[in-house]
């Protein structure tokens, strides 16, 4: 628990501005986490739902509801946020954040699987359910591997590294990270031009792969477009470029009809003071869209 009270999200500062004033507003935390945004927003006297489909933020949501009253918890994936907002009676919601990707208690948690850092299970779920990272690496064609590496994670070097997967599992269940890390690196040289992991690519396509993120983002961003009222906001932050792009084609998309209005022309990105903080906001990218008159 101390580890959540020493968390700051990203751009935090930045989300409760675009989200003010808050007091006696409805908000949704779509990915509540460690509760952060949550509890910047309730400081702030909102009312707020968090929702969350990985079963270890529980914790936090029970400590948060005793230190709060006006806070309540769904578990459930964020792409079904209309459905989880009726039901609980939460509609309409007059800000909603969601912060998108993998947190740092997933990653750091070797046993769930998401860092090629830390030996584990090969499972990369962000639930308790569907298939995982074992299942994409050990049952999929190789063509469809191929692809996966390649359009989730822009690796040009995705076919060989699919047909080494395929030859490897032939031998033995691929079924740690460093078993796949180490096939990858097999595969990608270092180099001194990219400081990066040469697994870094094949990992975040495969999670991607795994929690079908990009088609929840897009569910979930026409879901939160529907339950707004007049005067309210979406405000995402993205780690990628592959949902920073899905993100900013569906805010256009929606501005162009004038019942909303997006108050991003640019990203917002991250100050020095927060990149030395914070390494990990450094690829973050903030957009708000605010409703601005209902839709014909």
């Amino acid at each position: 628990m101390q580890e959540a009270d020493q968390h700051i999200p990203v751009l935090l500062k930045e989300v409760i501005e675009f989200a003010s004033p808050l007091k006696g507003k409805r908000a949704i935390d779509c990915t509540f986490g460690f509760g952060g945004y949550t509890k910047a927003m309730l400081a702030e006297k909102a009312i707020v739902l968090g929702i969350d489909q990985d079963p270890s933020v529980a914790p936090f949501a029970d400590k948060v509801s005793k230190e709060y009253k006006g806070f309540k918890f769904a578990k459930g994936n964020f792409e079904d946020l209309k459905q989880i907002a009726h039901r609980e009676d939460f509609i309409p919601a007059d800000v909603i954040v969601m912060d998108i990707g993998v947190s740092s208690m997933q990653i750091d948690n070797a046993e769930r699987g998401f860092s090629f850092q830390k030996d584990g299970p090969l499972d990369m779920r962000m639930g308790d359910k569907g298939k995982s990272a074992f299942d994409v690496v050990n049952y999929y064609r190789e063509e469809d591997l191929a692809n996966v590496i390649y359009n989730y994670g822009g690796e040009r070097k995705s076919r060989r590294i699919a047909a080494r997967i395929i030859a490897e599992r032939k031998k033995a269940k691929i079924d740690t990270t460093f078993k796949l890390a180490d096939i990858v690196r097999s595969c990608v040289r270092k180099s001194f031009k990219n400081p990066i992991d040469p697994a870094t690519r094949t990992f975040q396509a495969i999670r991607i792969e795994v929690n079908r993120e990009l088609e929840v983002l897009k569910d979930a961003l026409k879901s939160a477009s529907e339950i707004l009222p007049v005067g309210g906001k979406i405000i995402v932050v993205t780690f990628h470029s592959l949902e920073d792009r899905i993100v900013k084609h569906y805010f256009r998309e929606l501005a162009e009809d004038k019942a909303f209005k997006i108050l991003t022309k640019k990203p917002v990105c991250a100050g020095d003071e927060e990149l030395d903080r914070n390494p990990r906001s450094r690829s973050a990218k903030l957009r708000v869209i605010e409703k601005v008159e209902e839709v014909a």
